[in-house]
C-alpha cells in the first residue's frame, strides 16, 4: 500500500513549511488500511547551493534537530516518522527552505 506519488518544485523564495507526515496516527496495522505514512522518502532531482553554500536556501530542514539536508541530484532521504513503541517521533518536524536561485 502506497500513497500517490507527490512531485515538488519549489521556485526562488518559495518554502514548504515545517510539518509532519505521519498523519493521525503512527499504529501500523490501522494506516495500511487507511493509507497514512508511516515512513517518508524525500528523493532529490536537483542540485542545490543550501544553507552551507555561498547562496543558501534549497535545503530539508529539521528545526527540532538543527539539522539541514542540502538535495543532492541522484539522492535519497528515508525517515521513520514514528518511534518504536508507535508514537509520532516529533523530530521528524521537516521542512524545505526557499532555493535563491
Amino acid at each position: 500500500n502506497i500513497e500517490p506519488l507527490q512531485v515538488v518544485r519549489y521556485r526562488p523564495g518559495e518554502e514548504y513549511k515545517p510539518h509532519f507526515d505521519f498523519g493521525g496516527n503512527c499504529d501500523f496495522l490501522e494506516n495500511l488500511g487507511i493509507g497514512r505514512r508511516h515512513v517518508t522518502m524525500l528523493v532529490y532531482l536537483n542540485d542545490v547551493v543550501g544553507q552551507s553554500g555561498e547562496d543558501g536556501g534549497g535545503d530539508t530542514i529539521f528545526p527540532e534537530l538543527k539539522l539541514y539536508v542540502t538535495p543532492r541530484a541522484g539522492t535519497a532521504l528515508v525517515f521513520n516518522d514514528c518511534l518504536d513503541d508507535g508514537a509520532a517521533d516529533p523530530r521528524t518536524l521537516h521542512g524545505g527552505t526557499p532555493p535563491t536561485a
